[in-house]
């Protein structure tokens, strides 16, 4: 990983240290499983679940990126689902739903967006995709 991937991964609130530490140091494995984030079926198990009202497939769906956004050192993106488990544990549907629709993306020109990305842009207001967004330009 070079000087540049490094302070990208950064800049998208990813503790690039942290992270490595679980990786036991190994950057090309840290790299793979950063570039496989996106392909997760959980993130359409969530917003379905959601949709659907079922509270409990949606807690496992959560709870399953809440897992992976931690071991990646995904910081605002692990504190977002940590939040949304939390309601979902208490059985608060309507708290971990998104309180608007997804806004459009004016740079993705009519593209629909990915599972994750729409996910995040929905439940993740505050830095709706950023870490989605750069990892693709770092690896």
């Amino acid at each position: 990983m070079d000087a540049l991937q490094k302070q990208r991964l950064l800049d998208a609130d990813i503790a690039v240290e942290d992270a490595l530490a679980r990786f036991m140091n190994n950057e090309a494995l840290l790299l793979r499983f950063l570039a496989r984030f996106g392909q997760d079926p959980s993130f359409a198990a969530l917003e379905q679940a959601l949709a659907d009202g079922r509270t409990e497939d949606a807690f496992t769906a959560a709870h399953t990126l809440k897992g992976v956004t931690g071991n990646l050192s995904m910081q605002a993106l692990y504190r977002q689902t940590c939040a949304m488990v939390e309601d979902l544990r208490a059985g608060a549907l309507e708290d971990a739903r998104p309180a608007s629709p997804v806004p459009p993306d004016p740079h993705r020109a009519g593209r629909p967006l990915t599972p994750p990305r729409r996910f995040f842009t929905r439940f993740c207001p505050r830095r709706p995709t950023q870490s989605l967004v750069i990892l693709p330009k770092i690896l």
